[in-house]
């Protein structure tokens, strides 16, 4: 009864190796991006193709411009490519392949005139885009990574002026407000271990927001305002 006892025992374990070997080699095969319970972080939209258009609308009537950018650090035209600003993504994998995350942006500028202390304008803002995604492997380094999320953006442009009266200053702030439905779909390469690089066709429809303006010489109240963004931008990062 030992002998039987012992037979069994040696091949249940070396079953049991058998199986966790197997398992191993199926892992090693498996893109390493993606993995169940993986983190990724990205800096995201850092150069690119973009195409922008915004309508705002006054006293009834739809104003649209077009724009068309290559963007390098988000080097672009005011609101009209404010979604196509460089970004922070952090993504984590809540199982295999799919994914749960949100980029963020801020940014402030500051501009004198004619060397003076108190002409000049000061632009600062912040964008938040939660997503969710779904990685697509297609080789052991590459993988597609749909993913499909709302954008919200909202920025201050300052002007101050020195009075021609010589009474104080005068200022004025246009705030924007504005959120889109975004859709991107990176095409991920791993470049070395735990560090990838994209490259993104990216859609931002916008679906509405506002802007206005207060101080002097007339306050502006708020208009109804939207902005689309159609383009391919380039990013980086890395996932543990």
């Amino acid at each position: 009864m030992k002998r039987v006892s012992t037979g069994a025992f040696v091949i249940a374990t070396l079953s049991l190796l058998a199986s966790g070997s197997a398992r191993a080699d199926e892992q090693a095969q498996e893109p390493a991006f993606g993995r169940a319970h993986g983190f990724a972080i990205s800096a995201e939209r850092l150069f690119g193709f973009v195409h922008a258009e915004t309508t705002t609308t006054m006293n009834g009537i739809d104003n649209t411009e077009t724009f068309n950018s290559f963007s390098l650090l988000g080097n672009g035209s005011g609101d009209r490519t404010i979604y196509s600003l460089p970004r922070v993504g952090f993504d984590w994998f809540v199982v295999r392949n799919l994914s749960l995350g949100a980029s963020v942006s801020y940014f402030r500028l500051s501009d004198a005139y004619n060397n003076n202390s108190v002409n000049g304008d000061v632009v600062s803002g912040v964008l938040l885009a939660p997503r969710v995604g779904y990685a697509i492997p297609l080789s052991r380094v590459a993988s597609l990574w749909p993913r499909v999320g709302l954008t919200l953006a909202h920025f201050t442009d300052e002007y101050k002026e020195a009075s021609s009266t010589g009474s104080g200053t005068v200022t004025e702030t246009a705030t924007t407000n504005l959120y889109a439905l975004t859709i991107e779909v990176p095409l991920v390469l791993t470049v070395a271990p735990h560090l990838f690089v994209t490259a993104a066709p990216i859609l931002d429809l916008g679906l509405g927001g506002s802007s206005s303006l207060s101080g002097n010489p007339i306050p502006v109240p708020d208009n109804p305002m939207k902005a689309t963004n159609l383009g391919i931008l380039a990013g980086m990062g890395g996932f543990f």
